[in-house]
């Protein structure tokens, strides 16, 4: 195993023992729709860069719907949560996809 690999199965180790090997290869073949202007956007980016999606397309994040305003208080907190939860929607859809065998 190259060193490049031993760092990605590293990197991954829990998204692979969470959803499996199959799933974590169908995140690498997909694109992550989260990309955008903006805070969420910009973080949503970093993690799903981080996730191992092969590409990050503009998309929509419903922050009010993803990280309610009674949940938290600061905008900044409100972001970062809506951001995360919209790429582990993304990781989830892939890792869905991979197991009905339609994975891009």
């Amino acid at each position: 195993m190259t060193a490049l690999l031993r760092d990605q199965a590293v990197r991954h180790a829990r998204q692979i023992l969470v959803h499996g090997a199959g799933a974590q290869a169908a995140i690498e073949r997909s694109t992550a729709p989260v990309g955008g202007e903006g805070r969420a956007h910009a973080w949503a980016t970093l993690y799903a860069t981080r996730a191992g999606f092969a590409a990050v397309a503009p998309g929509s994040i419903d922050r009010e719907a993803l990280a309610p305003t009674p949940l938290l208080g600061s905008d900044a907190a409100r972001d970062l949560l809506a951001a995360s939860r919209a790429v582990l929607t993304a990781m989830r859809r892939a890792a869905d996809d991979a197991k009905r065998g339609s994975a891009p």
